[in-house]
């Protein structure tokens, strides 16, 4: 299946299944932020000089070292104040597919039980879903961002929206875990033949 039938396919999933989108929420444009967005994923915004006139940090460690430091990546205390979905908030809107701060987004999902707790100065409903959403706006072909959405819903439950979203991971990247993943789900779901 070439790449654009597999992101049509994964709108249609995420349409389906995918909450919050399916009730057609503005989850905002991940490019209108200001300063940035920047990838993630590539390597030049990890390295040192990468922001002007500064040669000694990174554009990651210039939001990191600030917004998502250890106590907000283990979702233990806000890093610019008391609450950790500001700092989450900060560092998906300057890199939308951080997938570290999108792993904590999902993990911080989970303890609120799905209710994201709401920012004032947001546009958009704060939920995992349009989080994914602007990340997937931002960089369409980002198979790790399908791994991360799949494990969303493989944390939920959901096993039939997670291995969609695995597959789609899975023609875009190579990666053991996530076979695993793919097998786990399908284990988990019930379906023994395939989790073989």
């Amino acid at each position: 299946m070439e790449v654009s039938a597999i992101l049509k396919a994964s709108m249609l999933t995420v349409l389906l299944f995918g909450g919050s989108f399916a009730q057609a929420q503005n989850c905002g444009d991940p490019f209108d932020v200001g300063v940035g967005p920047w990838d993630y994923a590539d390597p030049a915004n990890h390295s040192k000089g990468s922001t002007t006139g500064n040669k000694f940090k990174s554009k990651v460690h210039l939001v990191e070292s600030v917004h998502f430091t250890a106590d907000v990546r283990n979702l233990i205390k806000g890093a610019t104040g008391a609450k950790i979905m500001p700092d989450l908030a900060y560092t998906l809107g300057k890199f939308p597919n951080h997938y570290p701060a999108l792993f904590s987004l999902i993990k911080f999902d989970k303890q609120h039980k799905g209710q994201l707790p709401q920012l004032k100065n947001k546009a958009f409903t704060q939920s995992v879903n349009c989080y994914f959403e602007r990340a997937f706006k931002f960089k369409p072909k980002d198979g790790q961002l399908y791994y991360l959405y799949g494990i969303y819903f493989h944390m939920n439950q959901q096993y039939d929206q997670a291995i969609s979203q695995y597959k789609i991971a899975e023609s875009l990247i190579s990666s053991p875990e996530l076979d695993y993943n793919i097998g786990l789900s399908y284990f988990e779901s019930g379906n023994l033949e395939l989790a073989a």
